[in-house]
């Protein structure tokens, strides 16, 4: 029953949260937050389920990384739940790597960018174009073998989209996946 009731709960916030950015109606807070303390925080949570599984979970750092950046720290975090946590769920043997860098290019605001790397099962073209689709997973099977309401991926994009950058995935069937996120770092 309260294994139940923590999925409904999930459920009821994952709509709620997708019918308000839908409507425009979700505020995001922009503060000073630090990017090592928000990865440190989101693999230090996942490592407990990273672990039941017997997969490595690291996180790494390519270049040098703001020590703080202009963001909503809630929602950042919690895409890398989402996308973290689906990692481990499609991942049977390996590891995850959470791989944070920072792109600047002369013709455009810097982004902080974001990383999950697994050696999980992997997505097939034809799956990787309805990932973002809401209520959608991977195929049928996907929802009886691993669960999910095919919503996480969805928030994650239009949330992504609010923070100034998106999500991007490149995977083949079998041989794992690399979601890659991007936010705007502020000035």
């Amino acid at each position: 029953i309260e294994r139940n009731g923590r999925h409904l709960l999930q459920l009821i916030n994952d709509i709620l949260d997708l019918s308000r950015v839908e409507v425009g109606k979700l505020d995001l807070e922009q503060t000073d937050a630090s990017p090592h303390e928000i990865v440190a925080e989101v693999a230090s949570l996942m490592r407990v389920r990273a672990d039941s599984k017997g997969l490595s979970l690291k996180a790494e750092y390519v270049g040098p990384i703001p020590e703080t950046i202009t963001t909503d720290p809630v929602r950042l975090r919690q895409i890398l739940i989402n996308l973290v946590g689906n990692a481990v769920k499609f991942t049977e043997v390996g590891e995850i790597r959470i791989v944070t860098s920072l792109i600047q290019k002369a013709t455009s605001a810097p982004k902080l960018q974001i990383q999950v790397v697994d050696t999980g099962i992997g997505l097939t073209e034809g799956q990787k174009a309805k990932l973002f689709r809401p209520f959608t997973q991977a195929d049928a099977s996907t929802t009886r073998k691993f669960g999910g309401t095919g919503l996480g991926l969805a928030i994650s994009q239009q949330l992504a989209e609010k923070l100034g950058g998106g999500i991007d995935v490149h995977s083949m069937a079998g041989e794992g996946a690399t979601f890659t996120l991007t936010v705007t770092t502020g000035p």
